[in-house]
């Protein structure tokens, strides 16, 4: 969940609190009459920068550098320098500009010794800000002096936790996003983002079996045969300490990978030949051979520094993401200089990563690392290639070709933007090519969206207070030149949902009431608002279903106030993009929240079996407790509720919220819930048939 959604669901949580007779703006006027007022918003940003300032610490403060080069650099114009920003943040409209050049430049090191000084540059900086910090005003540029960032990786790993709760063959990039994964009609796959590009998850299935994640330590092995279930085996993992935890699960043919991350234990030598004992983040894929799924055989198994953040498959290739943070100090101190590397630099395998693999940026601002690898899982002993790159960034959009790295940034007036670096993959191979800047946040997963030669991004920008709202539309081409864009989208609004398909895309702005908007990206640059329509509350998240519909999950609120009324569920017809229609709606009232909204892989969909399915939790009086919830939809008799199934009540509640998921094999609909399966016949209404 970005920050923008959490400080707008502070907003609607306060408006929905009964206000006292003696607070009533109507009964203390004249006691403000001689004050300035303040605009409610402001003051929420006020209540926003404190939030603002737990993800710059993050994600750092320093702009995305520019363009990747080998062992080059090439000059551009540098827009996004201070002085840029501070001018743009004074403005009264958002500075076009400044999206319109490249920062700084990326270089690849020319040996290790070069990544040490480039830490030891940004070392001197944070030192100059410590000292700024003390002597200055306190408040003079306090976020500027928060934003720059902190070497103190323990409180790094923290602000992650808190911050971070968060796309077949590689071939042309697919004309629309991916519907409910690609899936057949027998079996349900996860709900992806872009088609050929899978995704890990707790849960997944052949169709003969259900693989599942339990306790994050072992995958659950259950033989499926229509109301049958049988556990036949587990599969555990465990590295030299013992302490890794499962995050996702793969599943490809007779393979299945998992990712798991924990802590390992090495013996390892300084260049002054101290030997010691290293304790360090690592993530590892471990792939086994189904051939023989009651008893899987281990093929292989590679691993990387750093803590996990996300991986994709794409073909027989899984990418690998790991945020590492350097005990830089630590290492410094022990060998008395800065010439040690063994802590500063990530490993992959038992090997540090080559210089001419790290990049570089020409202004550094931080002592960690993104990581990134590629696996074969036609050999998954070995990784193919890695990347690292000297920068905060916990953001990836990644397609059939592409991937993009993206950072939001910040000033001490309000003023952002986001850095994307585009990185180029084929059969293993990553290679970084260039990068762009668009004003403000990427304020939805689904709103970065790769289609031909070009890269179509939404963004909701602001140049001070929520008053100062503006939602944006910016197309890059192949080199991440921008060669279009809108600007001064629903002003005072915010981006909440996003969704392409081919040469359109939609999104859906939020204050009090809820625009769904649809761009003609048919001329990439001149992209064009095509129609726009305006309904109470809003879309959290948006799905194609069928032909010339959209489908939005999300909420409905009070126009007036703000206040939730109910869960949402809206359809579309966007057959006419000019002349867009809400056809049917459903609020669903006790429910406090749904999984989706903040994990789309959670969400069954499938407009082929007419399945709308998510787990929703409700907290009161009157109903309490966790639900798994499946809707139909039927044109001209709208939203039908055909399942809500309340989870026993004698299970952690939380694990069976959040790891809740729904698949579907022919007739057949599996909700698993942390220790518990149910089997429900589609076909005879929901009725539960089996359980284990």
């Amino acid at each position: 969940m970005n920050d923008y959604k959490m400080l707008e669901k502070i907003k609607q949580s306060a408006n929905s609190c009964e206000v006292p007779e003696s607070l009533k703006p109507e009964n203390i006027s004249d006691k403000l009459s001689d004050k300035k007022k303040v605009n409610p918003r402001k003051r929420m940003y006020q209540i926003g920068g404190v939030a603002a300032a737990a993800l710059a610490l993050v994600i750092g403060i320093s702009a995305m550098p520019g363009i990747l080069n080998e062992r080059k650099s090439v000059t551009m114009e540098a827009a996004m320098e201070e002085p840029a920003m501070e001018e743009a943040a004074a403005t009264s409209e958002i500075d076009v500009a400044v999206n319109e050049s490249f920062s700084n430049i990326f270089t690849t090191a020319d040996g290790y010794k070069e990544v040490l000084d480039t830490m030891d540059e940004y070392d001197k900086s944070l030192k100059v800000e410590m000292e700024t910090y003390v002597t200055e005003d306190s408040e003079t540029s306090w976020l500027d002096r928060v934003f720059s960032g902190s070497k103190n990786a323990e409180m790094r790993e923290s602000a992650d936790a808190e911050m971070v709760a968060e796309e077949a063959p590689a071939a042309e990039a697919p004309a629309s996003e991916a519907g409910s994964g690609g899936g057949t009609d027998d079996y349900s796959t996860t709900n992806l983002q872009v088609e050929g590009v899978d995704e890990g998850d707790i849960i997944k299935t052949d169709g003969n079996y259900i693989y599942i994640i339990r306790d994050n330590r072992e995958v659950r092995i259950v033989k499926i045969d229509g109301a049958k279930m049988e556990e036949v085996t587990t599969v555990s993992v465990a590295n030299e300490s013992g302490e890794e935890n499962i995050s996702e699960i793969y599943l490809d043919g007779n393979k299945l990978s998992i990712v798991a991350s924990g802590y390992g234990n090495g013996l390892r030598k300084t260049e002054k030949d101290i030997y010691y004992m290293d304790y360090r983040a690592v993530t590892s894929v471990y792939t086994y051979d189904l051939s023989n799924p009651e008893e899987p055989k281990l093929v292989g198994k590679v691993s990387q520094d750093g803590h996990y953040n996300t991986s994709r498959k794409v073909g027989d290739y899984i990418y690998l993401f790991t945020n590492f943070y350097p005990e830089y100090m630590v290492a410094a101190a022990r060998s008395g200089s800065n010439d040690d590397y063994v802590d500063m630099v990530p490993y992959v395998g038992e090997e540090m990563i080559e210089p001419a693999s790290i990049y570089l940026p020409v202004q550094p601002r931080t002592c960690n690392y993104v990581v990134i690898s590629s696996i074969n899982l036609a050999n998954p002993e070995t990784i193919v290639d890695s990347k690292a790159i000297l920068e905060d960034a916990n953001d990836f959009y990644i397609t059939t070709k592409s991937i993009y790295v993206r950072k939001e940034n910040w000033n001490h007036n309000g003023g952002h933007n986001t850095s994307i670096a585009k990185f180029s993959f084929k059969d293993g191979m990553i290679k970084g090519e260039s990068a762009g800047i668009v004003p403000g946040a990427i304020t939805d997963t689904f709103a970065i969206n790769e289609y031909k030669d070009t890269l179509r991004v939404l963004t909701t920008a602001r140049n001070g207070g929520w008053e100062s709202e503006e939602n944006c539309v910016t197309v890059f081409d192949d080199k991440m030149n921008p060669i279009g864009s809108i600007r001064g989208i629903a002003k005072g609004e915010t981006i909440y949902s996003a969704r392409f398909m081919g040469e359109l895309g939609y999104f859906v702005t939020y204050r009090n009431v809820d625009p769904l908007f649809a761009v003609d990206f048919s001329d990439p640059s001149n992209p064009e608002i095509l129609g726009e329509l305006k309904i109470t509350g809003f879309s959290e998240y948006l799905h194609f279903y069928g032909e010339d519909r959209l489908l939005g999950i999300g909420w409905e609120t009070d126009p007036e106030t703000g206040a939730r009324l109910g869960m949402k569920l809206s359809m579309f017809d966007i057959s006419n993009p000019t002349n867009l229609r809400e056809i049917d709606k459903a609020v669903i009232a006790n429910v406090d929240s749904f999984i989706g909204e903040y994990d789309y892989k959670a969400l069954t969909i499938s407009p082929e079996k007419n399945i709308i399915g998510l787990a929703t939790s409700c907290w009161n009086e009157n109903n309490s407790g966790y639900n798994y919830m499946v809707f139909s939809y039927e044109e001209g008799k709208g939203f039908k509720n055909q399942l809500a199934y309340a989870f026993a009540s004698d299970t952690p509640y939380s694990w069976q919220y959040e790891a809740a998921r729904g698949v579907y094999v022919g007739n057949i609909l599996y909700v698993i819930a942390y220790e518990n399966i149910y089997a429900f016949d589609m076909e005879q209404g929901y009725r539960k048939v089996g359980e284990i």
